[in-house]
């Protein structure tokens, strides 16, 4: 059961939920490990490579949103970059008499 330490309550809220375990919103960490071991059809083996599982892809939607932000981030970066270039660029050529470098 040493796997199930230090595991977040969302990753064995989800592990309940594969396992066909009846879980309420007011469950606490030690509750839901205690339903998980106790449960009639428990399987350790089982449960920490399923849980193993759980893990990896909430953990991979996490990378995989960061990098979808970082992307987001760039693009917005390179439009306000463009778009000060290109005011820097007008207001020289029309000659408001300042140069901007």
């Amino acid at each position: 059961m040493s796997y199930l330490a230090g595991v977040k309550k969302e990753d064995l809220r989800s592990l309940c939920e594969d396992l066909g375990l009846t879980i309420t919103s007011k469950m606490s960490v030690l509750d839901l490990k205690n339903l998980i071991i106790n449960d009639t059809k428990y399987d350790e083996e089982f449960t920490r490579e399923h849980l193993k599982g759980i893990i990896q892809h909430r953990k991979s939607d996490y990378e995989q949103k960061l990098r979808e932000i970082e992307s987001e981030r760039a693009f917005e970066l390179e439009k306000v970059t463009t778009v000060t270039a290109t005011t820097i660029s007008y207001y020289s050529w029309v000659g408001c008499g300042e140069t901007y470098s």
